[in-house]
C-alpha cells in the first residue's frame, strides 16, 4: 500500500523462458559461445529502463538426454540471476524438453500468471542445432494446445551450419522467427537481440486479455551475417527483428551494434 493509502497494483509481469540445448552436439566452441551469450543477455536484461515498468522474470531450461530447470521450477526475478556455465551431456531430447516446457507454462498459468493484473505474453527462446533424437512431434502437437504457448512471442536460434532450421521453424510455428548462427559472434547477437526484440514485441502486443496468437514475424528463417554492422534501426512490420531486409523466404539479418 502506498503512503496515500491506495493499494499498489503489482508491476506487469513479463515472463522470459529460455530453452537451451546442451547435448553433446553442442560441445566445444558451441557451448562456450552459448555460455558467453547467456552472460551478455542477462547483463542486458538487468539494465534499467528497457522494459518500462515490467517485472522481468526468467526461467532457463537446459536439455540433453534429460531436462533441468537451471533456475528451478519457478520463474526468477532477472536481477537475482547469476549465470553459471553449463556443460554438455547426452543426446538431443527435444520432445522431452517440449513436454517440460508445456508443464511449466501450465503450472505458471495456474499460479503466478493469474495473480497479476497484467501479464504480458510469455517470451520463449529456443537455442539448438535442431537435430532431435526422440519423439518431438507428439509433444509439439500437445504444447500447441497450451493457451500460453499459443500467445507466446517465440523465436529459435539454429546453431551451426549443420543445424536443422526447418525443424526449429516448426517448433515456433505461429509467427516465430528462426535465426541461423554459425559462430560465437552470431550466436551472441542472435540470442541477445532476438530475446530483447521478443520482449519488446510482447509488451507492444499487450497483456493476457488479448487472445490472438502472436505473429510478429510470420515464421521466417533469417541468416545472421557478420559482414555488415549497421546501427540499430526501428523495424517495420514484416522486416527482420535483427535489422535485415526481405529478400526471399530466407532473409538476411545483418548484425548491428547493441
Amino acid at each position: 500500500m502506498s503512503e496515500s493509502g491506495r493499494i499498489m497494483q503489482p508491476r506487469p509481469l513479463l515472463p522470459v523462458i529460455l530453452v537451451l540445448d546442451t547435448s553433446d552436439a553442442m560441445c566445444g566452441e558451441r557451448i562456450g559461445a552459448l555460455n558467453g551469450a547467456m552472460e551478455e543477455l542477462l547483463r542486458r536484461l538487468k539494465q534499467p529502463g528497457w522494459s518500462g515498468e515490467a517485472d522481468v522474470r526468467v526461467g532457463v531450461m537446459q536439455f540433453g538426454s534429460a531436462c533441468r530447470w537451471v533456475t528451478g521450477r519457478e520463474l526468477v526475478p532477472v536481477h537475482e540471476l547469476v549465470w553459471k556455465a553449463l556443460e554438455t551431456h547426452g543426446s538431443t531430447a527435444l520432445g522431452t524438453a517440449l513436454k517440460e516446457l508445456d508443464d511449466m507454462l501450465s503450472r505458471q498459468g495456474r499460479d503466478l500468471f493469474r495473480t497479476r493484473f497484467t501479464v504480458y505474453r510469455p517470451v520463449i527462446v529456443l537455442v539448438s542445432d535442431g537435430l532431435a533424437y526422440d519423439d518431438w512431434e507428439g509433444p509439439l502437437e500437445a504444447i500447441r494446445q497450451n493457451e500460453w504457448y499459443q500467445r507466446a512471442v517465440k523465436c529459435a536460434i539454429a546453431v551451426g551450419d549443420d543445424a536443422d532450421a526447418a525443424l526449429l521453424a516448426q517448433i515456433v510455428q505461429g509467427g516465430g522467427a528462426v535465426a541461423e548462427a554459425d559462430d560465437r559472434a552470431q550466436l551472441e547477437h542472435a540470442l541477445v537481440c532476438g530475446t530483447i526484440e521478443c520482449c519488446g514485441e510482447s509488451i507492444q502486443l499487450g497483456d493476457r486479455s488479448v487472445s490472438d496468437p502472436a505473429e510478429p514475424w510470420g515464421g521466417a528463417i533469417w541468416k545472421v551475417e557478420n559482414d555488415t554492422r549497421p546501427d540499430r534501426q526501428e523495424r517495420d512490420d514484416g522486416e527482420s527483428p535483427w535489422g535485415g531486409e526481405d529478400e526471399s523466404s530466407r532473409r538476411t539479418a545483418p548484425v548491428f551494434r547493441g
